[in-house]
């Protein structure tokens, strides 16, 4: 019996106005966001988010990205994203305690990892009804199906994330319904409720 990993949804139900808090970290209300939530280690691949970054700017010069967590690679990152002129567009948001009102600013959630078990970030960006471009590895394909709730690309191909997340700020609403699709999913199966029913 294989126990997939839960989500307590109710975290993502009462979150702040994502106006505000697209505000307080001087973010504009209406640009294109996409941010990422994690430990700044090489399999997460905050290199590569960043590499993705810089391709969908040159198409979409008002998007904003969002990086959300600590780790070694937390200055390798920062230098990295002001050598490539994209100072202005990623914002570090470093550790925080507020992730579900972080997440529920977000248009869309990148997961950029070499290597994963069934990351909770997706999950939880799921429960919030955001959208998921993420790497192919680990349990991302139970999670993410291509078109429905999200989009997958094979790992370390930025030219193939970066097609997703364009694709997605293309559209007029950024692709909402892929969001709902994503929090109904995850209200069916991935609840906290449904995991210790399980066990």
């Amino acid at each position: 019996e294989v126990i997939p990993n839960g989500v307590d949804l109710s975290r993502f139900e009462s979150t702040r106005d994502p106006a505000l808090t697209r505000r307080d970290l001087g973010i504009p209300a209406g640009a294109p966001l996409a941010g990422t939530v994690g430990r700044l280690s090489w399999e997460k691949g905050p290199e590569l988010f960043l590499e993705v970054a810089g391709r969908v700017s040159a198409r979409h010069p008002d998007a904003r990205f969002l990086v959300v967590g600590d780790g070694p690679m937390l200055p390798e990152s920062r230098e990295r994203a002001r050598a490539a002129g994209l100072g202005a567009r990623v914002t570090f948001a470093g550790f925080r305690q507020d992730v579900p009102d972080l997440v529920a600013a977000m248009d869309v959630l990148m997961l950029t990892s070499s290597q994963e078990g069934m990351p909770n970030s997706v999950l939880e960006a799921m429960g919030a009804g955001r959208r998921v471009v993420a790497t192919d590895v680990g349990g991302c394909r139970e999670l993410v199906e291509p078109g429905v709730t999200g989009y997958l690309a094979p790992a370390t191909d930025a030219g193939a994330l970066a097609a997703h997340l364009d694709r997605l700020f293309s559209l007029p609403d950024r692709g909402r319904s892929l969001g709902e699709a994503g929090r109904e999913k995850v209200r069916r199966r991935y609840t906290v409720e449904s995991m210790i029913r399980a066990y």
